[in-house]
């Protein structure tokens, strides 16, 4: 797949075609492609569980965030909204006029200042364990706080450990390892250099929508996981009060990295959403 200069720098995205491969399954007829962003210091391959569900009747575009992966890596401050101009820039490069915009931890953030300063750009929005940051945010514990700055002045693989703990809940640390030793391995593919995740953190504590969001008029999903430490679920809250007809769900027991601790309840949750306000018809009945 191909790098695109957008918003100045060079951003690689992947565009992933809807399989529709049971019959049984709903087609959408709606073609808007559904937009993933990741979060903080991941790229485009955090998102490797999820993709084979939500491509199953919808076009699928995902990229890497400035400072990860295959985009251009600038040792200079970054913004959430700077990273929401080159999410904008980029469905320009790549000529989508509209999408379904998803984004996850850091990546709802993003997501959310693509749909306050480009709303025309956004059909619905996603926002997974996600902020309205500033004074109405809730912060996670000190000892969440301080790893997660620590992390950033630390090699890669130990970055990668020592995080695992605040990503998943205890349950799937106890019942899983082999699956977070997967996640670690995924993303020790393209790592993410310590000064890039340095920016994309101070631009996550810089991050403050609160007073903006009763301006947002599309259909918009507010999700959790119940356990989730880094971004705390109070704050979910707070967005869909704040977030006008926005619909809430916050999944028992799960941890931060709810996208790899159940891929298939996350799938279940965007696509319901989306078949609820897009619907779709079944294949034979297509035909």
């Amino acid at each position: 797949m191909p790098n695109v200069i957008a918003n100045g720098i060079s951003i690689y995205y992947e565009f992933h075609p809807a399989t529709n491969s049971d019959p049984t399954q709903p087609v959408s007829q709606d073609s808007t492609p559904l937009l993933l962003i990741m979060g903080l210091g991941l790229n485009s391959l955090g998102w490797y569980k999820n993709l084979p569900g939500l491509r199953a009747n919808r076009n699928v575009i995902t990229f890497d965030n400035r400072g990860t992966g295959r985009s251009s890596k600038p040792d200079q401050p970054y913004s959430i909204k700077q990273m929401a101009a080159d999410t904008a820039a980029l469905l320009d490069a790549i000529g989508v006029r509209r999408a379904h915009v998803f984004g996850y931890s850091m990546g709802s953030l993003i997501a959310q200042e693509v749909a306050l300063n480009y709303p025309q750009k956004v059909k619905s929005l996603i926002l997974g364990a996600s902020t309205p940051g500033g004074i109405h945010g809730y912060i996670p514990r000190p000892e969440v706080s301080e790893t997660m700055l620590q992390r950033g002045w630390v090699r890669n693989r130990q970055a990668a450990d020592m995080i695992i703990p605040i990503l998943y809940s205890r349950e799937f640390m106890a019942t899983h390892p082999e699956e977070i030793a997967r996640d670690t391995q995924m993303r020790r593919v393209y790592p993410t250099p310590p000064f890039a995740y340095r920016r994309q953190l101070l631009a996550c504590v810089q991050h403050s929508t609160y007073n903006r969001l009763d301006g947002l008029q599309m259909p918009t999903l507010v999700f959790t996981g119940s356990a989730d430490q880094l971004v705390l679920p109070q704050n979910s809250r707070v967005l869909a009060k704040r977030i006008p007809r926005a619909e809430l769900v916050i999944i028992s027991g799960k941890g931060h990295y709810l996208p790899s601790e159940d891929p298939q309840i996350t799938s279940q949750v965007v696509l319901d959403f989306l078949d609820r306000h897009f619907p779709g018809q079944s294949r034979a009945r297509a035909a």
